[in-house]
């Protein structure tokens, strides 16, 4: 059962029942490796069910995600679930139905998210309800389901029923261990409310529980460090989360923010864009990644840059805000451009997508001043939603 991974391309082995044999099975962007032959051997060679959930992995992690789903279907089927609740080691075999039926879930409320027409995300939301119902039929006292409730909560727009669930998840185990997921997530909410000192709290109470902690667990203690000013605690904590995992992305780009605060500087810049190359070379796709590349350009005044690098990130991001704030980039683009229509489909875009984008909503400020005193009301009432989403900003307080 043991896999090998280069880069993009994993090598998964297979278990041959009644030998000492391994089928190996490679999977990856330049290996178009039919799901179906993977269930098929898998069924025949009556492997464990978290072989199955490392093969929706590797399909993922190489972009293909139709065959993740293919794995993922098959392994919840009604077929697969009997075969395995009929072994005689059905107890250890219900820990990885929980996982993959779990895992399932996951990828429809992920599916359902992305879909624009209302029928089709609830038919997905549906779904993954479903799924996490069996899962916590098979054990009560098994918190993978209400993490993976908690999970289609945020995506509903429910924070209060996320919240509930994490909070009953923390009465629970994973697989009969202790997690300190549930901290996260409530940490996470209370974080993303702006209660940032609650979600240090929370954070921090993870890592006393679990000093052996993955990097995300360190990157979150300085996000909301950063957010409460105290920049030294995220500064180091950013550090120590690059040091458990040098790949660690979020590490690299929170670095590169505290390198730009205060007083520019092109020693400032240029550590920074170290760090941003850096992040860009392990996540080439990341949307945050390519927005901060983008608004370095900005400040540059490279704006050909800019167009292409938050056009890539609009086209990479899955949250809203993020996608937002690649538009507000691609506004002031064309805005600096003198491109006047281009910027307000951007920033129009922008402020649809995130009604807190403050950037957004001065740039579309000063497009209706351009545009005579019969848009002055309208500016003054944009100016106010900028000031509503960063107050005291001295742009916004200056036009007003």
């Amino acid at each position: 059962m043991a896999s090998v991974s280069t880069g993009e391309e994993t090598t998964l082995y297979i278990p041959v029942e009644g030998s000492r044999d391994v089928i190996a099975v490679q999977i990856g962007p330049q290996h178009a490796t039919d799901p179906g032959d993977v269930v098929e051997c898998l069924q025949a060679e009556v492997a464990p069910l978290a072989l199955w959930l490392d093969f929706v992995k590797a399909y993922l992690a190489a972009g293909q995600p139709d065959r993740a789903e293919h794995l993922l279907r098959e392994g919840t089927s009604a077929e697969t679930e009997a075969h395995f609740a009929a072994k005689p080691e059905a107890e250890r075999a219900a820990a990885e139905r929980v996982q993959l039926l779990c895992a399932a879930a996951a990828f429809q409320t992920a599916l359902a998210a992305r879909q624009s027409e209302r029928g089709a995300r609830n038919e997905g939301f549906a779904r993954a309800a479903g799924l996490l119902g069996q899962a916590r039929a098979l054990d009560h006292r098994e918190q993978l389901p209400q993490l993976g409730g908690a999970q289609l909560a945020l995506a509903k727009g429910d924070e209060k029923a996320a919240k509930i669930s994490y909070e009953t998840a923390m009465r629970q185990t994973f697989n009969g261990r202790l997690n300190v997921a549930p901290l996260m997530g409530l940490g996470t909410l209370a974080f993303n409310q702006g209660r940032y000192e609650q979600a240090l709290s929370q954070f921090r109470k993870a890592l006393r529980q679990h000093p052996g902690a993955p990097a995300a667990v360190r990157v979150a203690i300085a996000a909301a460090a950063f957010r409460l000013g105290k920049l030294e605690v995220a500064r180091k904590a950013f550090k120590r989360a690059l040091a458990l995992d040098p790949a660690c992305v979020p590490a690299l780009t929170g670095l590169a923010v505290l390198a730009q605060h205060g007083p520019p500087s092109r020693q400032k810049m240029t550590e920074a864009l170290q760090l941003l190359c850096h992040a860009y070379d392990l996540a080439p796709h990341s949307a945050v990644v390519l927005n901060m590349l983008a608004h370095h350009c900005l400040l540059r005044g490279d704006y050909n840059k800019v167009t292409s690098l938050a056009t890539a990130a609009v086209q990479s991001a899955e949250a809203g805000p993020v996608k937002a704030t690649a538009e507000t980039l691609l506004g002031r683009a064309a805005h600096a451009r003198n491109d006047l229509k281009q910027a307000f489909i951007h920033y129009r875009q922008a402020m649809s997508l995130d009604k807190r984008q403050a950037v957004a909503h001065y740039g579309m400020a000063q497009l209706s001043l351009l545009q005579g005193t019969v848009e002055v009301t309208n500016a003054v009432s944009l100016l106010e939603a900028a000031l509503a989403a960063a107050p005291a900003w001295p742009d916004a307080l200056k036009v007003l």
